[in-house]
């Protein structure tokens, strides 16, 4: 969905290294599928826009990078509908050590704009969880 723009977003903070191991860019299902290992059965049955995509994702993306906190993001950025879901529909999960939190969203905008909010989303949810769990957790 975003196309890198969330760890591109990441990167420009200094000492960026220190916080983000990696990341996957997986775009198209067969990429899904291949390197983020997300079941063939999850894309067929519930289509690459759906939480349960995301959820896999998340975890899948925790134990290929073995580390503690893994985001996913999958959703419509437009133009059109796909999948029979809107443009703007965005799932988001994030998988903090055992813990996996889920998401979903209905932004407006351009593809651009959609991506940002996208973004901007899932900055605020690591920081929610982390928040809740060390108290004061700023990530900036």
């Amino acid at each position: 969905l975003t196309g890198g723009l969330f760890a591109s977003t990441l990167t420009h903070i200094p000492g960026a290294s220190q916080i983000l191991k990696g990341g996957l860019i997986v775009y198209c299902n067969e990429a899904k599928k291949i390197i983020a290992k997300v079941s063939p059965i999850t894309l067929e049955k519930y289509g690459a826009v759906s939480e349960q995509c995301a959820r896999e994702m998340a975890q899948n993306t925790q134990q290929l990078l073995k580390v503690d906190l893994a985001i996913s993001f999958t959703g419509n950025a437009g133009p059109q509908a796909l999948e029979n879901k809107p443009v703007g529909l965005v799932y988001i999960s994030l998988a903090i050590q055992e813990r996996l939190i889920n998401k979903s969203y209905q932004f407006f905008g351009s593809r651009e704009e959609i991506k940002e909010q996208t973004v901007e989303a899932g900055i605020e949810l690591i920081e929610k969880v982390l928040n809740e769990k060390y108290e004061k957790f700023t990530i900036w």
